[in-house]
């Protein structure tokens, strides 16, 4: 990778980097420390980039997954301290919310209910974007095996949605 190449990368993906890691630590300044060191690690191995493997966008949504992994083995309680009331649904929220932007912090909501990896699955390939096969190449499964995945890890994310619906009508039906 020369030098070109990884300020493209980084203006083509720093956004996206960001977006990945502050919806999974739930902090933006945390994501902000988390996305510089991505791009230090980016810059310290630019060498052994092999395009045949990979894109860039691929080898860098990998480094900032296993990155993000290194941060939660090092940071063992800050995964379970996070609230679902999560510091980016308050910087999302505003008064002039729309309907449809609430249906997407709660959806957001519930997503932080499942399994770190099944959320990667999801941020990846919903938010992100990105096709199976790059999020294969990312999570190092094959891209059957991540199709299951994301399908699985869908169905269960609208089980949860689903019961916590049928949960809160029932509540509304005995007020």
């Amino acid at each position: 990778m020369t030098d070109t190449e990884f300020i493209e990368a980084f203006r083509a993906y720093n956004e996206n980097i960001f977006n990945f890691l502050c919806l999974r630590v739930h902090s933006r300044e945390i994501a902000q420390d988390l996305t510089q060191e991505v791009y230090i690690k980016l810059w310290d191995n630019k060498a052994k980039y092999d395009p045949n493997k990979a894109s860039i966008r691929t080898w860098l949504f990998k480094i900032a997954r296993n990155h993000l992994i290194d941060h939660f083995r090092k940071n063992k309680n800050s995964f379970a301290n996070i609230s679902t009331e999560s510091e980016l649904l308050e910087e999302i929220y505003d008064d002039e919310t729309t309907e449809k932007d609430l249906d997407i912090q709660y959806v957001l909501k519930k997503l932080y209910e499942l399994e770190p990896e099944e959320q990667n699955l999801i941020i990846l390939k919903y938010i992100e974007d990105l096709s199976n096969a790059e999020i294969a190449e990312i999570v190092d499964k094959n891209v059957v095996a991540t199709k299951v995945a994301i399908h699985r890890a869908m169905k269960k994310l609208k089980r949860i949605i689903n019961m916590s619906q049928s949960e809160n009508e029932k509540i509304l039906k005995y007020k």
